[in-house]
């Protein structure tokens, strides 16, 4: 039985496409950043590209898996002091307004400047809780990837080994996945027995 709710969904990503005749897919592919001054030995932690399959769009966001390793590693540390009080709680009372013009005259409030969640020396402790752990963990993060279907388009959310470096880079990601979403390969073919623990982290921080 069919998904009314995707299938709607699905249509609707197909119809936003059709109608977005000014969009540019150099070389079947429309990227987010700039890659022009990219300097060639910085590591990639995540990216962005959009492609066109049957008639609809997909963005690929792309995170490498050093990424969500600091992000565990962050978590943890925030859950390992999660017992002191860390948080200002007037820290939206002092926010400060930020205005934009309205008209040759007036200005109106846009957003609020906030300078820190956490209170002094609240975040020096996260910090270094952080490189206490870097020291000492068993995290290991594993290639995933999860689909989603929205009104613009279908979303790909992926996180594998993959350094992107260019125009080239994205080519390659959006052919992988295009073979995943067609289910001629999978992520434990591609990746067999890949993990990112600390000892990627320790030679990558050399």
């Amino acid at each position: 039985m069919k998904n009314l709710h995707y299938q709607s969904l699905r249509r609707s990503s197909k119809s936003f496409h059709s109608r977005q005749y000014g969009d540019c897919f150099e070389k079947g592919i429309k990227p987010e950043y700039d890659y022009s001054s990219k300097d060639a030995a910085k590591l990639t932690w995540w990216d962005d590209v959009t492609f066109i399959l049957n008639d609809y769009r997909v963005h690929v966001s792309l995170s490498h898996p050093r990424w969500h390793y600091k992000e565990t590693i962050r978590s943890k540390a925030f859950d390992n002091i999660d017992g002191l009080d860390m948080f200002d709680e007037q820290a939206f009372e002092n926010a400060s307004p930020q205005f934009v013009k309205v008209g040759k005259s007036r200005k109106k409030i846009a957003s609020y400047k906030i300078d820190s969640l956490l209170k002094p020396g609240m975040y020096e402790l996260l910090e270094a809780e952080e490189r206490k752990l870097l020291k000492s963990n068993d995290v290991k993060i594993y290639p995933f990837m999860k689909v989603s279907w929205f009104k613009d388009c279908r979303y790909v959310d992926i996180c594998i080994p993959m350094e992107i470096k260019g125009t080239q880079d994205l080519i390659s990601l959006v052919t992988l996945v295009r073979r995943l979403l067609s289910r001629m390969t999978t992520l434990s073919k591609e990746f067999s027995e890949y993990e990112y623990s600390q000892k990627n982290w320790k030679e990558e921080q050399q």
